[in-house]
Protein backbone atom coordinates (compact mmCIF):
# COMPACT_ATOMS: atom_id res chain seq x y z
CA UNK A 1 0.00 0.00 0.00
CA UNK A 2 2.69 2.48 1.22
CA UNK A 3 4.53 1.79 -2.49
CA UNK A 4 1.26 2.26 -4.57
CA UNK A 5 0.54 5.73 -2.44
CA UNK A 6 4.09 6.52 -3.21
CA UNK A 7 4.10 5.87 -6.68
CA UNK A 8 0.40 7.91 -7.13
CA UNK A 9 1.79 10.85 -5.45
CA UNK A 10 4.92 10.69 -7.78
CA UNK A 11 2.80 10.74 -10.90
CA UNK A 12 0.91 13.45 -9.85
CA UNK A 13 3.48 15.84 -9.03
CA UNK A 14 4.94 14.70 -12.69
CA UNK A 15 1.92 16.08 -14.06
CA UNK A 16 2.17 19.15 -12.39
CA UNK A 17 5.41 19.56 -12.79
CA UNK A 18 5.22 18.80 -16.67
CA UNK A 19 2.88 21.49 -17.41
CA UNK A 20 4.86 24.29 -15.69
CA UNK A 21 8.35 23.30 -17.69
CA UNK A 22 7.27 21.91 -20.83
CA UNK A 23 10.27 21.44 -23.43
CA UNK A 24 12.83 21.08 -20.36
CA UNK A 25 11.09 18.52 -19.07
CA UNK A 26 12.30 14.16 -19.45
CA UNK A 27 11.09 11.32 -18.66
CA UNK A 28 12.62 7.94 -18.13
CA UNK A 29 11.92 4.52 -16.47
CA UNK A 30 14.51 1.85 -15.36
CA UNK A 31 15.41 -1.66 -14.66
CA UNK A 32 18.49 -3.96 -13.52
CA UNK A 33 20.45 -5.67 -11.47
CA UNK A 34 22.15 -4.74 -8.08
CA UNK A 35 25.24 -6.08 -6.12
CA UNK A 36 26.04 -6.34 -2.67
CA UNK A 37 29.97 -5.27 -2.51
CA UNK A 38 32.41 -6.97 -0.12
CA UNK A 39 33.48 -4.17 2.28
CA UNK A 40 36.33 -6.08 5.00
CA UNK A 41 35.31 -5.55 9.05
CA UNK A 42 31.94 -3.53 8.09
CA UNK A 43 29.47 -5.67 10.40
CA UNK A 44 29.74 -6.30 14.04
CA UNK A 45 27.86 -9.44 16.14
CA UNK A 46 25.41 -8.20 19.28
CA UNK A 47 28.36 -8.24 21.37
CA UNK A 48 30.36 -5.77 19.24
CA UNK A 49 33.00 -8.15 17.58
CA UNK A 50 33.75 -7.71 13.84
CA UNK A 51 32.41 -10.32 11.76
CA UNK A 52 32.71 -11.02 8.09
CA UNK A 53 30.55 -8.36 5.73
CA UNK A 54 27.98 -10.34 3.71
CA UNK A 55 28.47 -9.76 -0.30
CA UNK A 56 26.05 -10.11 -3.03
CA UNK A 57 25.90 -14.33 -5.40
CA UNK A 58 28.56 -15.51 -2.70
CA UNK A 59 25.83 -18.04 -1.25
CA UNK A 60 22.92 -20.41 -2.59
CA UNK A 61 20.51 -18.74 -1.50
CA UNK A 62 21.84 -15.32 -2.53
CA UNK A 63 19.14 -14.47 -5.22
CA UNK A 64 19.31 -12.32 -8.82
CA UNK A 65 18.92 -8.69 -7.32
CA UNK A 66 16.56 -6.57 -9.57
CA UNK A 67 15.69 -2.84 -9.33
CA UNK A 68 13.39 -1.04 -11.02
CA UNK A 69 13.03 2.47 -11.14
CA UNK A 70 10.95 5.72 -12.69
CA UNK A 71 13.09 9.49 -13.18
CA UNK A 72 12.52 12.83 -13.81
CA UNK A 73 14.56 15.24 -14.56
CA UNK A 74 14.62 19.25 -15.50
CA UNK A 75 17.38 20.84 -17.84
CA UNK A 76 18.68 23.85 -16.01
CA UNK A 77 20.98 24.61 -18.51
CA UNK A 78 22.45 22.33 -21.92
CA UNK A 79 24.93 21.43 -19.54
CA UNK A 80 23.18 20.44 -16.38
CA UNK A 81 20.27 18.52 -15.49
CA UNK A 82 18.77 18.25 -12.08
CA UNK A 83 16.42 15.02 -11.65
CA UNK A 84 14.40 13.33 -9.25
CA UNK A 85 13.86 9.72 -8.61
CA UNK A 86 12.13 6.59 -6.98
CA UNK A 87 14.11 3.12 -7.04
CA UNK A 88 12.51 -0.08 -5.61
CA UNK A 89 14.63 -2.52 -4.99
CA UNK A 90 15.95 -6.11 -3.33
CA UNK A 91 19.32 -7.25 -1.97
CA UNK A 92 20.32 -10.39 -0.86
CA UNK A 93 23.64 -11.82 0.27
CA UNK A 94 25.89 -14.25 2.09
CA UNK A 95 29.21 -14.17 4.34
CA UNK A 96 31.87 -17.03 5.41
CA UNK A 97 29.67 -17.82 9.29
CA UNK A 98 27.06 -19.50 7.18
CA UNK A 99 24.41 -16.58 7.36
CA UNK A 100 22.64 -14.82 4.40
CA UNK A 101 20.32 -11.76 4.45
CA UNK A 102 17.27 -10.70 2.13
CA UNK A 103 16.67 -6.41 2.03
CA UNK A 104 13.79 -4.61 0.42
CA UNK A 105 14.55 -1.13 0.03
CA UNK A 106 12.59 2.43 -1.27
CA UNK A 107 14.51 5.46 -2.22
CA UNK A 108 13.47 9.28 -3.08
CA UNK A 109 16.09 11.13 -4.21
CA UNK A 110 18.05 13.86 -6.25
CA UNK A 111 21.06 14.61 -8.41
CA UNK A 112 22.50 16.26 -11.41
CA UNK A 113 23.68 14.78 -14.53
CA UNK A 114 26.95 16.46 -16.28
CA UNK A 115 26.13 16.67 -20.21
CA UNK A 116 29.90 17.98 -20.89
CA UNK A 117 29.15 16.92 -24.55
CA UNK A 118 26.94 20.18 -24.83
CA UNK A 119 29.89 22.38 -23.55
CA UNK A 120 30.79 23.36 -27.41
CA UNK A 121 27.58 24.67 -29.79
CA UNK A 122 28.87 22.52 -32.79
CA UNK A 123 28.40 19.50 -30.67
CA UNK A 124 25.21 20.57 -28.49
CA UNK A 125 22.37 18.18 -29.70
CA UNK A 126 23.85 16.64 -32.61
CA UNK A 127 25.60 13.43 -31.18
CA UNK A 128 23.77 10.00 -31.26
CA UNK A 129 26.41 8.79 -28.39
CA UNK A 130 26.92 10.44 -25.64
CA UNK A 131 28.49 9.81 -22.37
CA UNK A 132 26.81 11.36 -19.12
CA UNK A 133 28.31 11.34 -15.22
CA UNK A 134 25.95 11.79 -12.37
CA UNK A 135 26.02 11.72 -8.88
CA UNK A 136 22.92 11.97 -6.19
CA UNK A 137 21.91 11.93 -2.51
CA UNK A 138 19.18 9.79 -1.54
CA UNK A 139 16.49 8.84 1.66
CA UNK A 140 16.49 4.92 1.64
CA UNK A 141 13.66 3.04 3.33
CA UNK A 142 14.23 -0.81 4.15
CA UNK A 143 13.38 -3.82 5.88
CA UNK A 144 16.10 -6.44 6.07
CA UNK A 145 16.48 -9.92 7.39
CA UNK A 146 18.93 -12.18 8.29
CA UNK A 147 19.03 -16.11 7.92
CA UNK A 148 21.09 -19.04 9.02
CA UNK A 149 22.02 -20.90 5.39
CA UNK A 150 22.26 -24.62 6.56
CA UNK A 151 17.98 -24.43 8.32
CA UNK A 152 16.69 -21.13 6.65
CA UNK A 153 15.94 -20.05 10.35
CA UNK A 154 15.05 -16.30 11.00
CA UNK A 155 17.76 -14.82 12.87
CA UNK A 156 17.39 -11.17 13.47
CA UNK A 157 15.44 -8.49 11.49
CA UNK A 158 15.94 -4.67 10.56
CA UNK A 159 12.64 -3.48 10.23
CA UNK A 160 11.56 0.61 8.91
CA UNK A 161 15.23 1.81 8.99
CA UNK A 162 15.42 4.98 7.37
CA UNK A 163 19.11 6.90 6.88
CA UNK A 164 21.09 8.62 3.66
CA UNK A 165 22.83 7.27 0.83
CA UNK A 166 24.60 8.58 -1.89
CA UNK A 167 25.57 7.73 -5.51
CA UNK A 168 27.82 8.39 -7.95
CA UNK A 169 27.65 7.02 -11.65
CA UNK A 170 28.25 6.98 -15.64
CA UNK A 171 25.70 6.52 -18.18
CA UNK A 172 25.72 5.67 -21.89
CA UNK A 173 22.51 7.06 -23.58
CA UNK A 174 21.87 6.90 -27.30
CA UNK A 175 19.17 8.98 -29.02
CA UNK A 176 16.83 7.42 -31.58
CA UNK A 177 15.60 10.66 -32.39
CA UNK A 178 14.96 14.28 -30.83
CA UNK A 179 12.65 12.70 -27.95
CA UNK A 180 13.63 8.99 -27.46
CA UNK A 181 16.67 8.04 -25.94
CA UNK A 182 17.36 3.97 -24.36
CA UNK A 183 20.58 4.21 -22.15
CA UNK A 184 22.78 1.71 -19.67
CA UNK A 185 24.03 3.39 -16.53
CA UNK A 186 26.09 1.68 -13.72
CA UNK A 187 26.50 3.68 -10.20
CA UNK A 188 28.00 2.75 -7.00
CA UNK A 189 25.84 3.28 -4.12
CA UNK A 190 26.79 4.35 -0.20
CA UNK A 191 24.46 4.10 2.35
CA UNK A 192 24.94 5.53 5.73
CA UNK A 193 23.74 2.02 8.17
CA UNK A 194 25.11 -0.68 8.73
CA UNK A 195 22.17 -2.62 8.85
CA UNK A 196 21.27 -2.47 5.45
CA UNK A 197 22.97 -6.09 5.14
CA UNK A 198 21.13 -7.76 8.72
CA UNK A 199 24.01 -6.38 10.89
CA UNK A 200 22.50 -3.50 12.97
CA UNK A 201 25.02 -3.76 15.80
CA UNK A 202 28.05 -1.84 14.30
CA UNK A 203 28.50 2.15 13.36
CA UNK A 204 29.68 1.62 9.79
CA UNK A 205 28.14 1.54 6.58
CA UNK A 206 26.88 -0.68 3.24
CA UNK A 207 27.68 -0.12 -0.40
CA UNK A 208 26.13 -1.87 -2.91
CA UNK A 209 26.54 -1.31 -7.37
CA UNK A 210 23.42 -0.98 -9.39
CA UNK A 211 23.58 -1.68 -13.51
CA UNK A 212 20.29 -0.39 -15.26
CA UNK A 213 18.98 -0.20 -18.88
CA UNK A 214 16.36 2.70 -19.40
CA UNK A 215 14.17 4.18 -21.69
CA UNK A 216 14.18 8.22 -21.62
CA UNK A 217 11.58 10.18 -23.10
CA UNK A 218 12.38 14.34 -23.69
CA UNK A 219 9.50 16.59 -24.09
CA UNK A 220 10.10 18.86 -27.25
CA UNK A 221 8.37 22.09 -28.27
CA UNK A 222 7.04 23.14 -31.50
CA UNK A 223 8.89 21.67 -34.69
CA UNK A 224 11.54 24.25 -36.26
CA UNK A 225 12.10 24.39 -39.70
CA UNK A 226 15.79 24.08 -40.68
CA UNK A 227 17.14 27.42 -42.38
CA UNK A 228 20.22 27.55 -44.48
CA UNK A 229 22.46 30.25 -43.24
CA UNK A 230 25.86 30.67 -44.88
CA UNK A 231 26.00 27.14 -46.10
CA UNK A 232 25.07 25.98 -42.03
CA UNK A 233 21.95 24.95 -40.77
CA UNK A 234 20.20 27.10 -38.19
CA UNK A 235 17.11 25.50 -36.66
CA UNK A 236 14.25 28.73 -36.48
CA UNK A 237 11.01 28.79 -35.21
CA UNK A 238 8.16 27.89 -37.17
CA UNK A 239 5.40 30.90 -37.57
CA UNK A 240 2.20 30.75 -39.39
CA UNK A 241 0.51 34.07 -40.72
CA UNK A 242 -2.96 32.40 -39.96
CA UNK A 243 -2.20 32.16 -35.82
CA UNK A 244 -1.58 36.22 -35.44
CA UNK A 245 -3.11 39.54 -37.25
CA UNK A 246 -2.11 41.18 -40.49
CA UNK A 247 0.08 44.63 -38.73
CA UNK A 248 0.25 46.30 -41.85
CA UNK A 249 -0.47 46.54 -45.29
CA UNK A 250 2.39 45.69 -46.86
CA UNK A 251 2.81 42.13 -44.81
CA UNK A 252 -0.91 41.13 -46.64
CA UNK A 253 0.27 42.06 -50.06
CA UNK A 254 3.06 40.19 -49.42
CA UNK A 255 1.40 37.21 -47.62
CA UNK A 256 -1.08 37.42 -51.14
CA UNK A 257 1.59 37.32 -53.76
CA UNK A 258 3.15 34.24 -52.17
CA UNK A 259 -0.34 32.31 -52.00
CA UNK A 260 -0.57 33.75 -55.48
CA UNK A 261 2.75 31.75 -56.32
CA UNK A 262 1.90 29.06 -54.41
CA UNK A 263 -1.05 28.56 -56.45
CA UNK A 264 0.87 28.77 -59.49
CA UNK A 265 3.36 26.33 -58.53
CA UNK A 266 0.29 24.15 -57.99
CA UNK A 267 -0.78 24.54 -60.98
CA UNK A 268 2.15 23.97 -63.16
CA UNK A 269 2.82 20.98 -61.18
CA UNK A 270 -0.50 19.62 -61.93
CA UNK A 271 0.26 20.29 -65.52
CA UNK A 272 3.43 18.63 -65.38
CA UNK A 273 1.98 15.56 -63.84
CA UNK A 274 -0.68 15.38 -66.87
CA UNK A 275 2.50 15.85 -69.58
CA UNK A 276 4.54 13.26 -67.66
CA UNK A 277 1.26 10.92 -67.59
CA UNK A 278 0.84 11.50 -71.40
CA UNK A 279 4.43 10.83 -72.27
CA UNK A 280 4.37 7.43 -69.84
CA UNK A 281 0.93 6.27 -71.37
CA UNK A 282 2.38 6.62 -74.99
CA UNK A 283 5.89 4.97 -73.73
CA UNK A 284 3.80 2.04 -72.70
CA UNK A 285 1.82 1.65 -75.88
CA UNK A 286 4.79 1.22 -77.62
CA UNK A 287 6.26 -1.04 -75.38
CA UNK A 288 3.05 -3.30 -75.94
CA UNK A 289 3.26 -3.04 -79.68
CA UNK A 290 6.96 -4.22 -79.81
CA UNK A 291 5.84 -7.11 -77.23
CA UNK A 292 2.86 -7.71 -79.52
CA UNK A 293 5.49 -7.91 -83.02
CA UNK A 294 7.84 -9.98 -81.05
CA UNK A 295 5.11 -12.38 -80.03
CA UNK A 296 3.86 -13.26 -83.45
CA UNK A 297 7.35 -13.72 -84.35
CA UNK A 298 7.68 -15.98 -82.27
CA UNK A 299 4.88 -17.91 -82.48
CA UNK A 300 5.46 -17.80 -86.33
CA UNK A 301 8.59 -19.87 -85.58
CA UNK A 302 7.64 -22.13 -83.22
CA UNK A 303 4.82 -23.28 -85.59
CA UNK A 304 7.58 -23.71 -88.37
CA UNK A 305 9.15 -25.03 -85.78
CA UNK A 306 6.23 -27.79 -84.87
CA UNK A 307 5.54 -28.01 -88.88
CA UNK A 308 9.47 -29.06 -89.33
CA UNK A 309 9.10 -32.11 -86.31
CA UNK A 310 5.92 -33.47 -86.84
CA UNK A 311 7.52 -34.02 -91.10
CA UNK A 312 10.96 -35.39 -89.60
CA UNK A 313 8.91 -38.00 -86.88
CA UNK A 314 7.04 -40.90 -88.89
CA UNK A 315 6.36 -44.16 -88.82
CA UNK A 316 5.04 -47.23 -90.77
CA UNK A 317 4.11 -50.32 -90.08
CA UNK A 318 3.53 -53.02 -92.52
CA UNK A 319 0.81 -55.75 -92.51
CA UNK A 320 0.01 -59.16 -94.94
CA UNK A 321 -2.40 -59.72 -97.46
CA UNK A 322 -6.30 -59.58 -95.17
CA UNK A 323 -4.32 -59.55 -91.88
CA UNK A 324 -4.40 -57.21 -88.61
CA UNK A 325 -1.58 -58.49 -87.06
CA UNK A 326 1.54 -56.54 -86.36
CA UNK A 327 4.84 -58.54 -86.81
CA UNK A 328 8.56 -58.05 -85.26
CA UNK A 329 9.63 -55.16 -87.80
CA UNK A 330 6.03 -53.18 -86.69
CA UNK A 331 6.68 -53.33 -83.30
CA UNK A 332 10.60 -52.56 -84.00
CA UNK A 333 9.27 -49.12 -85.75
CA UNK A 334 6.78 -48.05 -83.58
CA UNK A 335 9.43 -48.72 -80.42
CA UNK A 336 12.10 -46.69 -82.47
CA UNK A 337 9.36 -44.05 -83.25
CA UNK A 338 8.35 -43.62 -79.64
CA UNK A 339 12.14 -43.69 -78.24
CA UNK A 340 13.20 -41.28 -80.53
CA UNK A 341 10.09 -38.77 -79.59
CA UNK A 342 10.95 -38.98 -75.79
CA UNK A 343 14.08 -36.74 -75.63
CA UNK A 344 12.41 -34.01 -77.46
CA UNK A 345 11.07 -30.68 -75.79
CA UNK A 346 7.71 -31.92 -77.78
CA UNK A 347 7.01 -34.79 -75.73
CA UNK A 348 5.40 -33.50 -72.38
CA UNK A 349 3.81 -30.75 -74.69
CA UNK A 350 0.09 -30.42 -74.78
CA UNK A 351 -0.72 -29.84 -77.87
CA UNK A 352 1.16 -33.06 -79.38
CA UNK A 353 -1.04 -35.59 -80.81
CA UNK A 354 -0.49 -38.95 -82.44
CA UNK A 355 -2.40 -39.90 -85.84
CA UNK A 356 -2.90 -43.87 -86.53
CA UNK A 357 -3.63 -43.59 -90.37
CA UNK A 358 -4.66 -47.15 -91.41
CA UNK A 359 -4.58 -48.05 -95.29
CA UNK A 360 -5.61 -51.47 -97.38
CA UNK A 361 -4.80 -51.93 -100.93
CA UNK A 362 -7.78 -51.33 -103.91
CA UNK A 363 -8.95 -55.37 -103.87
CA UNK A 364 -11.53 -56.39 -102.35
CA UNK A 365 -15.04 -54.85 -101.25
CA UNK A 366 -15.13 -51.60 -99.74
CA UNK A 367 -17.00 -52.88 -97.15
CA UNK A 368 -14.49 -55.72 -95.98
CA UNK A 369 -11.25 -52.70 -96.48
CA UNK A 370 -13.13 -50.45 -94.50
CA UNK A 371 -13.19 -52.73 -91.55
CA UNK A 372 -9.50 -54.13 -91.80
CA UNK A 373 -7.96 -50.88 -92.43
CA UNK A 374 -9.76 -49.82 -88.83
CA UNK A 375 -8.70 -53.26 -87.52
CA UNK A 376 -4.91 -52.20 -88.23
CA UNK A 377 -4.85 -48.67 -87.02
CA UNK A 378 -6.78 -49.79 -83.55
CA UNK A 379 -3.79 -52.39 -83.31
CA UNK A 380 -1.09 -50.20 -83.97
CA UNK A 381 -2.89 -47.65 -81.39
CA UNK A 382 -2.98 -50.23 -78.67
CA UNK A 383 0.44 -51.21 -79.19
CA UNK A 384 1.69 -47.17 -78.77
CA UNK A 385 -0.26 -46.94 -75.75
CA UNK A 386 1.38 -49.57 -74.00
CA UNK A 387 5.39 -48.05 -75.27
CA UNK A 388 4.07 -44.24 -74.07
CA UNK A 389 2.83 -44.73 -71.01
CA UNK A 390 1.43 -41.00 -71.05
CA UNK A 391 -1.25 -39.05 -71.29
CA UNK A 392 -0.47 -38.37 -75.07
CA UNK A 393 -3.64 -38.39 -76.97
CA UNK A 394 -3.87 -41.01 -80.07
CA UNK A 395 -6.37 -40.10 -82.96
CA UNK A 396 -7.47 -42.87 -85.22
CA UNK A 397 -7.57 -42.72 -89.05
CA UNK A 398 -8.65 -44.34 -91.99
CA UNK A 399 -7.83 -43.64 -95.93
CA UNK A 400 -9.69 -45.65 -98.26
CA UNK A 401 -6.62 -46.20 -100.98
CA UNK A 402 -3.30 -45.17 -101.78
CA UNK A 403 -2.47 -46.68 -105.00
CA UNK A 404 1.55 -47.77 -105.49
CA UNK A 405 3.04 -49.93 -107.62
CA UNK A 406 4.18 -52.49 -104.71
CA UNK A 407 0.59 -53.17 -103.00
CA UNK A 408 2.61 -54.44 -100.20
CA UNK A 409 3.05 -50.32 -99.31
CA UNK A 410 -0.32 -49.70 -98.98
CA UNK A 411 -1.07 -52.08 -96.96
CA UNK A 412 -0.09 -50.31 -93.54
CA UNK A 413 -0.32 -47.87 -90.91
CA UNK A 414 1.15 -44.64 -90.70
CA UNK A 415 1.46 -42.68 -87.28
CA UNK A 416 2.22 -38.78 -87.78
CA UNK A 417 2.57 -36.56 -85.34
CA UNK A 418 0.31 -33.35 -84.80
CA UNK A 419 -0.01 -29.96 -83.04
Amino acid sequence: MKTITTLTLSLLITGGVMAQLGERLSISVQGGHQYDLYLPAQDANLEGVPVDDMRGLYGNQDKFDYNLGINMGVALSPVFTLYGNYQYGLLSGSNDIGEYYQTDFMQYGLGMRFMFHNLTRRSAGLKKWNVVPYAGISLIDFTAQRFLSNDQSLISTVEGKQDISANLGLEVAYNLNRNWAIFLNSGYNWVNNDGLDGYDYGTGQDQFLRNNLGLRYKFTGKRKAIKLVGGRKVEAPVYNLSDRPVVNEELASTANAMEAQQDSLEMSLENLKKDLSQKVLARIEKVEQQMALRQATLDSLKARDQEIFASAHKAYVYFPIESDRIGPKGKKALFQFIEALKPTEYWQNEELTLEVVGYTDERGPEDYNAELRQRRASAVAELLQTYINNNIPIEQQQVSYDFNEDRYLDRRVEIRVRF
